[in-house]
């Protein structure tokens, strides 16, 4: 009896065409979307208008860099050239290591723009200082040495050749380690903040939207008597007046950019819960023996959740 299933073979077929024509649209889309992105969040408006332009950046330079390792490599592979994390030690684990860090920091930083969210909308004074540039310029670095320190491990759990790599995952504790981490860091860990900051940005803003309509009848009164009384007897200096339209326009973006975010995480969770419970299920069917139908189709579906990892980066 052969070890090997008929449906791998013909999920082989589908993860090529995938490849063709999936993977290779949303490469070109993906790199031209965040590029994009970059030059419209380094525009000197935007970047002084509020910290969250700042992580949006971050998030663009992490997808950026996911898409051209995570992405090129199986492009180049299912089309037929040659892969070099099949040959080459150094650069298979290299691979891994950066794919994993972007694909990380493209995570949290999303939850720090959510979280950024939460707080600039809070009628806490203390919450709404904490978006604040001083806070940021410490904590982007700060983060980014982080994460490459704890995804150094990569470069020591992977070696040796297997399976057509040239950067196999030791087995025992790190795989054990690795499986905890993809349940936990990868995935529930950050699904969990977005929905839970997310809520409470959207708790913020029907806070503020009830307190504004509180105040409605007394502010358009003493409007309209400010507008009559303008018109009638003087002019509104220049200077204040660009000050005026500038909040204005400030706190229009700030609306944009929360819109924008909880459209992100929304995003997010639709294409990362299939990971999420993939993950899941692993850790749980762990010593289930499986046929070789079933480590087809169960390697198909973590093909899938893996592209559809990947997809959000390009559609982010």
């Amino acid at each position: 009896m052969s070890s090997t299933s008929p449906l791998t073979a013909i999920f082989a077929n589908i993860h090529l065409q995938l490849s063709r024509y999936v993977y290779c649209p949303l490469y070109i889309a993906g790199n031209l979307g965040n590029i994009f992105s970059l030059i419209m969040f380094s525009q000197a408006k935007l970047r002084s208008s509020g910290v969250c332009s700042w992580y949006f950046l971050v998030v663009s330079v992490a997808n950026l860099i996911s898409i051209n390792t995570g992405f090129i490599t199986r492009i180049l592979s299912y089309m037929g050239f040659p892969d070099p994390s099949r040959t080459i030690g150094w650069y298979c684990t290299g691979r891994i290591y950066i794919s994993n860090l972007s694909l990380t920091m493209a995570r949290y930083f999303l939850c720090s723009i959510v979280i950024d969210r939460f707080l600039i909308t809070s009628t806490n004074v203390k919450f709404r200082r904490m978006s604040s540039f001083k806070v940021a310029k410490w904590y982007i670095p700060l983060s980014i040495l982080g994460w490459m320190i704890y995804y150094s491990n990569i470069w020591v759990g992977y070696n040796g050749y297997q399976n057509g790599s040239a950067c196999k995952r030791q087995d025992g504790i790190y795989t054990i380690f690795i499986t905890v981490n993809s349940l936990t860091i990868d995935t529930s860990i950050p699904i969990l903040l977005m929905i839970i900051f997310s809520l409470l940005t959207l708790n913020n803003l029907h806070g503020l939207r009830r307190r504004r309509n509180l105040i409605t009848p007394h502010t358009d009164g003493s409007m309209m008597t400010v507008v009559r009384t303008t018109n009638r007897n003087e002019t509104i200096d220049g200077g204040k007046q660009k000050v005026i339209v500038e909040q204005r326009e400030k706190k229009q973006f700030g609306k944009q950019l929360t819109m924008i975010s909880l459209i992100q995480v929304l995003l997010y969770i639709m294409l990362n819960v299939l990971s999420a419970i993939y993950a899941l299920y692993s850790v749980i069917t762990s010593s289930t023996i499986r046929t070789p139908n079933r480590t087809a189709i169960e390697s198909f579906i973590n093909a899938i959740a893996v592209m559809m990892t990947f997809i959000f980066g390009t559609v982010s």
